[in-house]
């Protein structure tokens, strides 16, 4: 898309380091992965360190300040429509599957199938710029 005079790519967010995901380690392959690295940041559990699943959250994740909550940003299923956020990966093991994060809180990690349609799904676009 052109915006401003600028190009970029709409894609989903990356919930995983790698294609297909890692999904049977213990982080899930999470550890790293642009989710990571952009909403734990913003996200107001990252002072306390308190998160709801620690284990797919990594070491040394930075605190922007921004202290944004699950309700916030619909990170999980109680606070509304589209708290699982599908991502680009695949789940190497199970065909057809993507996986999502949210739905129990912004550091949950988890897979399923894109092709279910209800209010629970739903997607973060990133913008990316290429000019």
């Amino acid at each position: 898309m052109t915006k401003d005079g600028k190009q970029y790519r709409v894609r989903l967010m990356r919930g995983a380091i790698t294609d297909p995901s890692k999904n049977q380690d213990s982080d899930r392959g999470a550890h790293g992965s642009e989710w990571n690295r952009l909403m734990l940041p913003i996200h107001d559990q990252v002072r306390s360190g308190n998160w709801s699943y620690p284990a797919y959250v990594e070491s040394g994740i930075p605190d922007w300040g921004i202290g944004f909550t699950d309700v916030d940003l619909v990170t999980h299923q109680t606070h509304g429509n589209g708290s699982y956020v599908l991502c680009q990966e695949t789940l190497g093991s199970v065909i057809g599957s993507r996986i999502y994060r949210g739905r129990g809180g912004v550091s949950d990690s988890g897979w399923g199938a894109p092709s279910v349609a209800d209010t629970t799904r739903g997607w973060a676009p990133v913008l990316e710029l290429i000019q």
